[in-house]
């Protein structure tokens, strides 16, 4: 068990629902984590802390219903900072908490994902399972959107989009290719004055790799 309380970091309590704080304390070591929330419209603004550390994510939800019942929602999380630049995240899939599995995202996944017995990992074969990964790609074309009303796509949000070389895991490739979609045939771009274009009309200068991803 202290093992297991030494091992905990920030991100132990980005997606739990009422728990904000954990203390603990043992013979060698203590600590407390806090997440404080600020509630907007369409996300929440999470920012998590220690007395050495804090990082701050906004975090997109949307509900999950499979056979006509409600389950956990689905959520996807983003590092951002003070000034709104996104940063690139660790990315195990959660279940509430971090599995073993790596996305290879560069953002947070977590979902109501029925596991493995050892709950360190998902069936890839579980239709439930799928149907969750249909709704993250649900949720990111109101992610977008609601980042474009925003103002917050920038270049470093586009940063943390997924590129070829980030050998994303193939289970999600259905979220990078409908990120994909959404900023080839939408004006997701943001441009030289201030507005947001397509890929095809783009005026701003992309790494080349990013450039690669969108042709």
């Amino acid at each position: 068990i202290a093992a297991k309380l030494h091992s905990l970091d920030l991100l132990c309590l980005l997606f739990t629902k009422n728990l904000r704080t954990i203390k603990w304390k043992t013979v060698s070591k203590l600590g407390e984590y806090n997440r404080m929330d600020i509630i907007q419209e369409n996300y929440r603004t999470s920012t998590l802390s220690t007395s050495k550390s804090q990082k701050t994510f906004i975090v997109f939800s949307h509900e999950t219903i499979w056979d006509k019942k409600n389950y956990k929602p689905v959520e996807v999380a983003f590092h951002i900072n003070k000034n709104n630049e996104f940063f690139h995240s660790s990315s195990p899939l959660f279940v509430l908490f971090p599995t073993i599995l790596d996305t290879h995202l560069k953002f947070i996944i977590n979902g109501p994902f029925r596991t493995k017995p050892s709950r360190e990992s998902i069936a890839y074969d579980d239709l439930f399972n799928q149907h969750i990964i249909q709704v993250v790609c649900l949720l990111f074309e109101k992610i977008l959107k609601t980042l474009k009303s925003e103002n917050l796509i920038n270049e470093t949000f586009l940063n943390i989009l997924p590129l070829p070389n980030d050998n994303v895991n193939d289970y999600f490739e259905p979220i990078k290719n409908t990120i994909n979609k959404n900023f080839k045939f939408n004006s997701y771009i943001p441009t030289a004055n201030n507005s947001f274009s397509d890929i095809y009309n783009a005026r701003l200068i992309f790494p080349k790799l990013l450039s690669n991803f969108f042709t």
